[in-house]
């Protein structure tokens, strides 16, 4: 699973939550008791200039000052370094605004990549000496947060990003194993325990060193919250093996197929070759590079030789 795919299924489920902790006090303001209601994506069209066309997350919530009061929350996940980012938060703001007709919408973008400063948190426009435009976002700078911090804030969605947090390397089976210590003292519904275990998992991949540290960690625990934490990574492991295999048949059929493909193309440039077709138009036409198609003519001569 890609990484924005895992980030927006995470905060997807665990969206208040996710909140709580990075935005409190526009949580505080919301009626918790009513559920996000995630808007269609699609319509918001194609944005000029931009190639990406589908946000991250536009969720709609609904305020404590009253029964018609609500907030557009748009939230990007960057795992990139991309340098356009605050433009294409500007743009993605300037739609939504057109879209909804309300400028109650607040802008969140989570990084994930690590740099070496921190992202700009604003957008500027200027024509000559005038700044027409300040555009402000939020920024989460996951890079740059001490996971230590968020230990003791018992909030599911800290139990999973504690794994893109800044993290020594000695301290990384420490790391996992809080992860899901925390899970497990939470006690989520199996069902959600599993997006944020194979959160965890992509991101904190342990060499066999680090497995035996992070096993001895385990039995430090008390028996009940280990009894949990390996009830969940044994379940996750399996799955994930189950998952493993069915992505290893699918690759294989779309490797073949590929491959196929391939040979085909091969065959046509061959015969191409042999009737006196130059190179560089057998290369447009069958998506070979000159030097495969030089390697297969010189081959086919050797044999012919032979």
């Amino acid at each position: 699973m890609s990484h924005d795919r895992l980030f927006k299924k995470l905060i997807s489920l665990y969206f208040y939550d996710f909140l709580e902790l990075f935005a409190p006090t526009l949580w505080e303001r919301i009626v918790r008791s009513r559920s996000p209601v995630f808007l269609d994506k699609e319509s918001l069209g194609k944005i000029p200039g931009l190639r990406r066309r589908e946000k991250d997350l536009v969720v709609r919530v609904h305020l404590l000052d009253g029964d018609q009061a609500s907030i557009i929350v748009h939230l990007e996940h960057e795992a990139q370094n991309h340098q356009n980012m605050p433009e294409r938060m500007f743009m993605y703001f300037r739609r939504l605004l057109e879209l909804y007709d309300t400028n109650q919408i607040y802008p969140i973008c989570v990084f994930s990549a690590r740099a070496r400063k921190p992202r700009p948190t604003e957008y500027n426009i200027r024509c000559h000496n005038l700044n027409t435009v300040t555009f402000r976002y939020h920024t989460i700078e996951l890079a740059h947060l001490d996971w230590r911090a968020f230990l003791k804030k018992p909030n599911p969605v800290a139990s999973a990003l504690m794994a893109r947090m800044a993290i020594r390397a000695e301290d990384r089976p420490r790391v996992k194993a809080e992860c899901l210590r925390m899970l497990a003292n939470l006690r989520v519904d199996y069902d959600k325990a599993v997006v944020i275990g194979h959160f965890v998992e992509s991101y904190l991949k342990l060499n066999a060193e680090e497995v035996r540290t992070f096993e001895r960690i385990l039995e430090l625990l008390p028996q009940e919250e280990k009894e949990t934490v390996m009830t969940y990574t044994t379940s996750w492991h399996r799955e994930g093996r189950k998952e493993g295999r069915k992505e290893g048949r699918r690759e294989g059929r779309k490797e073949g197929h590929l491959e196929g493909r391939k040979e085909a193309s091969r065959e046509i440039a061959l015969r191409m070759r042999a009737s006196g077709v130059d190179l560089h138009t057998i290369a447009d036409l069958t998506g070979l590079t000159i030097c495969e198609i030089e390697s297969l003519s010189d081959a086919w001569n050797g044999t012919c030789q032979g």
